[in-house]
């Protein structure tokens, strides 16, 4: 499978491969190769010994955080990676070749915990400027929603309120006058004379 991507405004043709090599050791599933270079260091690589995948050791310190923080990590870790294809691309600009193994490694050795701690706060600020774009671009058809919802419901409600109101101010007149209570007559002597 190929598709294009843009090194230095220079458009190369990317190649994803099963297996790519690099010498006499393969790559892995995971690697990309650009025409004229590779970047990255592949994940599935196994050392020569046998002891297990050789994967960036970067991965691990952006990533082994609660759950709670795995996405802001990843997105930490992804712009790691933009940051790293970069590099790899202007060394391939200054030297015409990508970066050998030692040079990718000591690439990822520059990394200190402030700069990982950077990207973690550039993950974080990119995650709260999405939830504000999406809250914004949401927002109309919220308040619409919650604007019919309440008007319609208040209205009834203040309706449903007056009618009981009432019931029981009747009922409250026809239980007084059954018990002999003229409303009227106490109106009359409480209220002030009127003069002519």
């Amino acid at each position: 499978m190929s598709d294009f991507a843009s090194a230095k405004g220079k458009t190369v043709r990317v190649l994803d491969s099963a297996v790519l090599s690099k010498g006499d050791r393969p790559l892995g599933q995971n690697a990309r190769r650009y025409e004229g270079f590779s970047v990255g260091v592949p994940k599935t690589e196994m050392t020569a010994a046998g002891e297990g995948p050789n994967h960036n050791p970067l991965y691990d310190t952006f990533v082994d955080v609660p759950e709670a923080d795995r996405l802001q990590c990843l997105i930490a870790y992804g712009l790691y990676k933009r940051a790293k294809q970069e590099w790899a691309s202007d060394h391939f600009a200054r030297e015409n070749r990508s970066p050998n193994d030692g040079e990718l490694t000591a690439y990822i050795r520059t990394w200190t915990p402030s700069q990982v701690e950077g990207k973690r706060v550039e993950a974080a600020n990119a995650l709260a400027e999405y939830a504000s774009e999406v809250v914004e671009s949401a927002r109309p058809q919220i308040l619409k929603e919650a604007l019919q919802g309440s008007v319609g419901r208040a209205l009834w409600l203040g309706i449903l309120t007056n009618f009981v109101y009432t019931l029981i101010l009747i009922g409250l007149v026809i239980l007084l006058k059954w018990a002999g209570v003229d409303l009227l007559a106490l109106w009359e002597k409480a209220s002030p004379p009127v003069t002519p």
